[in-house]
């Protein structure tokens, strides 16, 4: 078994396990959703919140992956893709998102 297979079959355990979805381009993809450690610029006054979520998928579950600016929906708060990576094995996908709001 190669580091990839072993990777996917954790992470497709573990989303199965965590029981999330999201909603991307109409289609609802299992998922881990959790808060994203995101800047906070200091501006007048104060640091401003800056809300967010990383949404962590399987690569094999999508025909193509989404592009920045794409709109994901979680829980009924609608957010955009403001940055992707792929695992160096390929198997997983790490969606960073902020608040459609800002």
């Amino acid at each position: 078994m190669t580091l990839a297979e072993i990777q996917k079959a954790d992470i497709a355990r573990i989303i199965a396990d965590a029981g999330n979805t999201a909603q991307i381009a109409g289609v609802d993809y299992n998922c881990i959703v959790s808060t994203a450690m995101m800047k906070k610029p200091l501006e007048d006054g104060g640091f401003i919140i800056d809300p967010g979520i990383e949404v962590v998928a399987l690569v094999d579950d999508f025909s193509a992956l989404p592009a920045i600016g794409t709109r994901v929906t979680v829980g009924g708060q609608q957010y955009r893709i403001i940055e992707r990576g792929v695992s160096f094995t390929g198997a997983q996908v790490t969606f960073r998102c902020e608040t459609v709001d800002r």
